[in-house]
């Protein structure tokens, strides 16, 4: 079975909702890499496909199978979303993105790019039975490039003043990379204060992500930050059960 994503898997990342119509901001086409995931999967006639892609939720399961190639749609058994997702105990929840929770990947991220190369053929990391599939090292890369942020923020004078301020004031009681490592060493929760912290952090960088006063490099920035960023429902199970569920040491820093 193939748990398949769409974007940066079957196109660029660059996908936006506008009037209702997914738009690819970017010198390319959407699907532009479906041909290349039909012709790996041509040798494996038995492999079915589960679209996990929050397309699925937006324009429902029908429409966004019929977006692809005639042979991809004939593979094609499932989603791993369904309308029933938008609900918490009873509560439709908001746009944000709410999938993102305490789901571990399911396999190596490959896009369709990479097929005929000899590596596995998995979905990237968006949502599989609507959790998040985030790895450990990238969320404690992203807090770690949340730390960064707020630093560009605090000096970037073409933000609002009360933006700049808000920033360095989250800076100063951010917790470092130091502090966390030693926290999955003591293997313990989060620290509510960390907690409301991470919290306060993310939801200035999604209003800096969509404000317009602000420069390109810095809503860019946020865009790639908020990717692996801890969510307010993924930081609650963060401060119930020990870090090192959700974090892990990034060899890359």
């Amino acid at each position: 079975m193939l748990l398949l994503d769409f974007d940066r898997v079957l196109h660029p990342d660059e996908v936006y909702l506008q009037y209702g119509r997914p738009v690819l901001r970017a010198r390319s086409e959407l699907f532009m890499w479906a041909p290349r995931l039909e012709s790996a999967l041509a040798k494996y006639p038995e492999v079915r496909i589960v679209l996990s892609t929050n397309w699925a939720r937006e324009f429902g399961y029908a429409r966004v199978r019929k977006a692809l190639p005639t042979g991809l749609q004939a593979r094609v058994i499932g989603a791993t979303w369904h309308s029933g997702m938008a609900c918490l105990d009873g509560r439709p929840l908001e746009r944000s993105p709410w999938w993102r929770a305490h789901a571990r990947r399911a396999g190596t991220r490959v896009t369709a790019g990479d097929a005929g190369t000899g590596s596995a053929i998995v979905s990237d990391h968006e949502i599989i039975g609507g959790l998040d599939m985030t790895m450990p090292d990238e969320r404690m890369r992203a807090i770690r490039w949340g730390g960064e942020l707020l630093a560009l923020m605090a000096d970037e004078p073409a933000l609002p003043q009360s933006v700049r301020v808000r920033a360095q004031a989250l800076r100063a009681t951010y917790p470092t990379q130091d502090a966390i490592e030693r926290a999955l060493g003591d293997d313990a929760p989060m620290p509510p204060t960390w907690a409301e912290r991470l919290i306060s952090v993310g939801r200035l960088f999604v209003e800096v992500r969509w404000a317009r006063e602000a420069p390109e490099q810095v809503r860019r920035a946020a865009l790639h930050t908020l990717r692996h960023f801890p969510d307010e429902q993924t930081i609650g199970w963060m401060e119930r059960q020990t870090l090192g569920h959700w974090l892990a040491v990034d060899r890359r820093a």
